[in-house]
């Protein structure tokens, strides 16, 4: 047998005169898996049947784990069916301990009937699910898109055992209730758990609140997403820049293509910034872009209530929208560019020059739909940019004032051209 750190070990209790026990090998398999000595971890199972030991639960656990975190997960299922199989060592595997590794070894490699299958079995030899397992049940379905049968288990399976749904349970049903389209449930879920309880964690609450804006925001329900936002601003919570990236995500506005959120893909044009990110935004209609740059609005009022600065990610992203979008929207994005720099139109002055009003920006659009409003009396914007977000703002800024100028040069060429034939004999 190939000399190892677990004969040592073993040499070392034989010194001693203490006889092994199942314990004193789980250990060593446990610190074997540990170091990722998959192979002496397993011919230490041997050595156990060589001396008369018979491995438990734990035995199996500490080695199936160790060969899932090593990617061996095809092997941990092999050695579980072996187990189960074999009568010397069915015994040892009847433990929600094993079924649950033997479940996570299947989760993955993707394969979900197996891990339902596992559950069945399970159940049906009269072992009792624990927290951890169902909660590995239905967060696997959930990555693999049956939310549908997460929720069955998680309004079955609970109640059955009768076994208290904690944090990550609740965000899971909150998950699989947004992909099944069920949002009103997924809201008064999230209200009804963050009361004195406690059940959810701050960060918990945080994200379920993202899950349940982004799915809205990508239905487009964009009445339902307020009211969500305003609970969570009412529940005293503070939008975070994972808030804000999930409300872009939700709108389609910002590219997760590669690693972080970007609201840019970059060209080689002085156009650089504005190229939209989703084909989905392309094929927009009119109304929906307006309704996705009003509820933008909506946002930054409502964030403004609170005194509280909106990310440089959420601004760039609306003011290249705006950009986008041309005409009214580009001349608001260009309002808030100027707020936000503080300098009037004709020159770059000081920002007590411009003077701040309580008017809203989603007011503002309005008034500049009807040509009433000037810079003279500007909604407050408040933003916070981070160095991260430094080079998106400034690429949305950019195509801002690009066009901008663009727009002038051309009126400035039509105003300047010499009359047509036409209109010359006319």
């Amino acid at each position: 047998m190939q000399f190892s750190y677990y004969i040592s070990c073993l040499i070392l209790l034989f010194y001693l005169g203490i006889q092994p026990d199942v314990q004193s090998y789980n250990t060593l398999i446990k610190a074997l898996c540990d170091v990722r000595k998959w192979f002496d971890a397993q011919s230490l199972i041997r050595e156990m049947e060589y001396a008369g030991i018979f491995p438990d639960a734990l035995t199996y656990a500490y080695l199936m784990t160790g060969l899932v975190k090593a990617g061996k997960s095809r092997a941990a299922l092999t050695l579980f069916e072996s187990a189960i199989l074999d009568p010397t060592t069915v015994k040892s595997t009847e433990s929600p301990v094993v079924y649950t590794v033997a479940m996570e070894a299947a989760a993955a490699i993707g394969d979900i009937p197996r891990v339902m299958e596992i559950l069945e079995r399970m159940e049906a030899s009269g072992i009792v699910p624990t927290l951890k397992t169902l909660t590995l049940v239905m967060q696997t379905n959930i990555r693999y898109g049956k939310h549908a049968v997460a929720l069955e288990i998680y309004r079955g399976h609970f109640e059955k055992y009768d076994i208290k749904p904690d944090g990550l349970v609740i965000s899971a049903s909150i998950r699989a209730l947004c992909g099944l389209g069920q949002f009103e449930n997924a809201a008064s879920t999230l209200s009804s758990y963050r009361g004195a309880d406690r059940a959810m964690t701050g960060r918990q609450i945080m994200n379920a609140y993202g899950e349940i804006l982004q799915s809205t925001l990508r239905e487009e329900r964009f009445d339902l997403a307020a009211e969500v936002f305003n609970e969570f601003l009412g529940a005293n919570y503070i939008p975070s820049k994972s808030t804000y990236e999930s409300i872009l995500r939700g709108l389609r506005l910002v590219d997760t293509s590669r690693s972080g959120p970007r609201t840019t893909r970059p060209t080689n044009d002085c156009n650089e910034g504005l190229s939209v990110l989703s084909q989905e935004v392309i094929r927009d209609t009119g109304k929906n872009r307006h309704a996705r740059f009003q509820f933008l609005l909506q946002i930054i009022d409502a964030v403004d209530q609170r005194k509280v600065p909106i990310s440089g990610l959420f601004y760039s992203a609306a003011v290249r929208e705006g950009t986008d979008m041309g005409d009214i929207y580009r001349e608001l994005s260009l309002d808030m560019l100027r707020v936000r720099r503080g300098y009037k139109e004709d020159g770059d002055e000081n920002h007590d020059n411009v003077e701040l009003s309580s008017l809203t920006w989603q007011n503002a659009l309005t008034a500049r739909m009807s040509g009433e409003i000037t810079l003279s009396s500007m909604p407050v914007l408040r933003v916070q940019i981070g160095k991260a977000e430094q080079r998106a703002v400034q690429l949305a800024e950019k195509a801002a004032v690009y066009r901008r100028m663009q727009k002038l040069k051309k009126e400035k060429e039509i105003a300047s051209s010499p009359p047509s034939q036409d209109e010359s004999s006319e």
